[in-house]
């Protein structure tokens, strides 16, 4: 069964860099996704870690800052073992 609309609930910090890159993906889906509904949901940091942490999510805005210069410490972030990885 095909769905013609669907609504995503996007949760990101409320700095300016997260409110303006939430805005952009918002966009940028909605305009080439017809029948979504992205909504925004700019929250302080520690309540939308709160939110996404507990799974009360759809897409979750981060960033991941390598903790040296090697590929495998992106890589470590796809594990499942990785306590950061909310995807499930």
């Amino acid at each position: 069964m095909s769905k013609s609309k669907v609504e995503l609930t996007l949760v990101a910090s409320d700095t300016t860099t997260d409110k303006n890159v939430s805005e952009f993906l918002q966009s940028q889906l909605e305009s080439k996704l017809p029948g979504l509904k992205v909504t925004v949901k700019n929250l302080p940091s520690k309540s939308a870690y709160n939110l996404v942490a507990n799974g009360k999510f759809d897409l979750y805005l981060s960033f991941w800052i390598n903790d040296y210069a090697d590929p495998y410490s992106e890589l470590q972030t796809l594990e499942k073992t990785n306590s950061h990885n909310y995807g499930k």
